[in-house]
């Protein structure tokens, strides 16, 4: 019988695949959702690679780079359930509300206002003329490297940021333990490293960063701490933040 710590890893990941594809990864008989974030970067490395994939398989195949990258991304939020993008898009409405309890009233409604989605309208906008603006023989590293430090972000808020409702799903999942974050933190970096040269590793660990405390700050002042969808929105906007840096260093030779 395997040990332990590996049936523990093993069941974290299916645990996060599960969560955050739309791809069955088996039952977990005692799940812990808290501790499966240590493994989102993993999962979020992947799915990068799977949108790279999609994205320089099309370009070869003759697709111009905008059109090859927007297909990427919908392949994506195909894969992922737009898990991520429903965040922002709830965050982005809930910021309309003139009070904190307005404010988490309308992020618990399904129906997407428009500051939603003019929200995803600029996520999508940038993340495709990002990725187009990048040689497209790095683009899965670079892919990776956003899919693992973005989701690096949601264990640090969640560790740190006191919750702002006692239902749902972030209350349910609980507070992380610090051994989970700086292992979720560790993961990220090591594949950044190992994905990207080494300037570009340097300013992508200080754009997660600022990008995480960017989110939280708005969280906490808005709403008076975190819930799923802001945990969803902290990985857009690094994401987003770290392509844009990217197709700009890029362009400059960086």
């Amino acid at each position: 019988m395997a040990p332990p710590i590996l049936l523990e890893l093993r069941d974290d990941l299916r645990l996060a695949a599960g969560f955050l594809t739309r791809i069955p990864a088996g039952v977990v008989d005692r799940p812990d959702v808290a501790r499966c974030l240590r493994v989102f970067p993993v999962i979020g490395a992947l799915i990068g690679v799977a949108t790279g994939l999609v994205y320089l398989a099309l370009v070869r195949a003759g697709v111009p780079l905008h059109a090859a990258g927007a297909i990427a991304f919908l392949a994506s939020a195909m894969l992922t359930g737009a898990l991520h993008e429903d965040g922002l898009a709830d965050m982005a409405d809930g910021l309309g509300g003139y009070t904190r309890e307005r404010r988490l009233e309308i992020m618990r409604d399904s129906r997407i206002g428009t500051f939603g989605a003019l929200a995803l309208v600029f996520s999508a906008i940038a993340r495709v003329t990002a990725l187009a603006a990048l040689p497209p023989a790095i683009a899965i590293p670079t892919l990776a490297a956003c899919g693992a430090l973005g989701r690096a972000s949601p264990a640090a808020i969640s560790r740190w940021t006191p919750q702002a409702r006692k239902d749902g799903l972030a209350s349910a999942a609980g507070r992380p333990s610090l051994h989970v974050v700086v292992t979720a933190v560790f993961a990220a970096l090591v594949i950044a490293a190992v994905c990207l040269p080494k300037t570009w590793f340097v300013v992508a660990i200080a754009a997660t960063i600022l990008s995480a405390l960017a989110v939280r700050w708005l969280a906490m002042r808005q709403l008076g701490g975190y819930t799923g969808d802001v945990l969803g929105c902290a990985e857009q906007v690094t994401e987003v933040s770290l392509l844009l840096l990217f197709a700009a260093m890029a362009g400059g030779g960086a």
